[in-house]
């Protein structure tokens, strides 16, 4: 049955190498899923080199007053509980 499905693939595989146009509607079709998280991750580069130009900007200590103030905001809350959660479900994996 295995031999049989690697038959069959290595056929259609030599096929769409013969296909131009096969080839070309697969293309697209990547082309088409690739997009939306292509958009993704140069969005996701811009935001990091954004915060890395700032942060290089500031020179001055960061007080305790304002690590206070950003323990309260709310990405900050949700980003520590999201960490916490996984270095639980680390724990629990690597000891099993």
């Amino acid at each position: 049955m295995k031999e049989r499905f690697l038959e069959q693939a290595a056929d259609f595989l030599e096929s769409l190498g013969k296909d131009k146009q096969s080839q070309q509607y697969l293309l697209n079709g990547l082309k088409a899923f690739m997009a939306p998280v292509s958009a993704q991750v140069e969005h996701g580069v811009a935001v990091f080199q954004e915060a890395k130009v700032r942060a290089e900007r500031k020179s001055e200590p960061v007080s305790v007053f304002a690590l206070y103030k950003l323990l309260k905001d709310p990405t900050v809350q949700k980003t520590l509980r999201f960490t916490q959660s996984l270095l639980e479900v680390l724990a629990e994996k690597s000891n099993k």
